[in-house]
């Protein structure tokens, strides 16, 4: 089953006005089983943090089949030319915050794993662009890093741009792409620049974040519509 994945209910509070739906609420996480169009999906809040992100998704996957998934949310700058508002494909993704390097292993890399960098889907990417060309807008492919950590430091963001070669940072993606990986289930992410990660991200977050997730949300509500199409 189709499967949108966000870290919070307002993340998706427009397209639940969109759609049917009957909601399940866990410890630290929602399900919201929705239908458009007499087509079933499911919205998956899932709460920050890897572990809440893991643990919903498998109690998920324990109770239906997860077919695609779609994530969905706000990222941070770390390219000057992205700006705020500014529409994400995410290509790649990739944890900045795991370092074994001490064990012989490249950054990023956990002890046994075969890959660390997690590539979107292409076929779901076709149903991504038609939602963007009905919508009359334009998109930037990027490379993502992820970790548990929201940055406002200058030599941080370039400690991990001389390593990882990012565009962009956000809290979840590389979780659900390692997460789609072991299950090989197809996933794609679609982000919306709320901020820099600067001495002013957060200033910026409270700001712009609101009309970055919207954005974000009819983009997500456009790709219903082609994917059920």
């Amino acid at each position: 089953m189709l499967t949108i994945v966000c870290s919070q209910t307002k993340d998706v509070e427009y397209l639940l006005t969109k759609v049917n739906y009957e909601e399940e609420s866990f410890q630290n996480f929602k399900i919201y089983k929705c239908n458009y169009k007499n087509n079933d999906f499911i919205i998956l809040v899932t709460g920050y943090g890897k572990v809440n992100i893991a643990v919903a998704l498998e109690k998920l996957n324990n109770c239906v089949d997860i077919s695609n998934i779609i994530h969905v949310g706000t990222a941070s700058s770390i390219n000057c030319k992205l700006k705020i508002f500014d529409i994400l494909f995410v290509d790649k993704v990739c944890d900045y915050d795991i370092d074994f390097t001490k064990m012989g292993l490249s950054l990023g890399k956990l002890p046994n794993e075969e890959k660390n960098i997690f590539s979107s889907d292409y076929n779901l990417k076709k149903y991504f662009n038609s939602a963007i060309e009905s919508l009359d807008k334009k998109y930037t492919d990027v490379f993502i890093a992820s970790g548990e950590t929201f940055i406002t430091n200058y030599n941080f963001v370039n400690y991990i741009k001389k390593n990882f070669y990012t565009d962009a940072l956000d809290i979840e993606t590389s979780t659900i792409g390692r997460y789609a990986s072991i299950y090989n289930i197809p996933f794609i992410a679609v982000k919306v620049v709320s901020n820099y990660a600067n001495e002013n991200a957060c200033k910026d977050y409270n700001l712009y974040s609101t009309e970055a997730k919207r954005i974000c949300e009819l983009i997500i509500y456009n790709f219903i519509k082609e994917y059920f199409f």
